[in-house]
């Protein structure tokens, strides 16, 4: 397993959706309900640039719960992802988990290996993108996204949260805002490099 890690090339960024690309208003389904967070255009401009490849890994039980449908859902990803394009920006790929146990649908009505907490979207990705988990970083508002990026071997798991769980452990890293992580990732980082 330790010869297979060592093979994988490429690095990633795992981002969740709502709370990190956009403000979370819950169950965000239209683009009238978007607002992106400043400074995500920058992150991803700034790790793009570093050559990772930048993924969007969200639970989605907005779905199952039946408040929009799928096709509703993959319209509005259609048109972010447009909106980062705009910027230069180019995802690789994004995968959501539509599932809601109590959900009416019986094709959503279940406990999903895909559902953050579990790590089923990030390791699919891992596999399909052949990337190396311990070069790669995720980015989510959750201590749901932590644990499933921490099951999925990634190496650095950023907390972007003002509450935080004292017993919680599987972040590498917390902030209060993206801005905050954006100013100690990229900012401070280029005044170190100019000295």
């Amino acid at each position: 397993m330790r010869m297979a890690l060592f093979f994988m090339q490429n690095k990633g960024v795992f981002f969740d959706r709502d709370g990190i690309i956009n403000k979370d208003f819950g169950y965000v389904s239209s683009i009238e309900q978007v607002e992106f967070i400043d400074p995500i255009f920058d992150i991803c401009a700034a790790y793009q640039k570093q050559d990772y490849l930048l993924f969007i890994v969200t639970n989605q039980s907005g779905i199952g719960r039946g408040y929009y449908t799928e096709n509703k859902f993959i319209e509005l990803m259609t048109w972010m992802l447009n909106e980062f394009r705009k910027q230069g920006i180019e995802f690789s790929d994004y995968l959501w988990a539509p599932y809601f146990k109590d959900s009416d649908c019986d094709k959503y009505r279940k406990n999903s290996y895909f559902r953050k907490p579990s790590p089923g979207m990030i390791s699919k990705l891992i596999t399909e993108y052949d990337i190396n988990p311990a070069a790669s970083v995720m980015i989510g508002d959750q201590h749901s996204d932590m644990l499933a990026a921490r099951l999925g071997r990634i190496e650095e798991r950023i907390l972007v949260s003002k509450d935080v769980c004292p017993s919680f452990d599987n972040f590498t890293h917390n902030y209060k805002t993206l801005n905050d992580f954006y100013k100690d990732k990229f900012l401070m980082a280029d005044e170190d490099a100019l000295g």
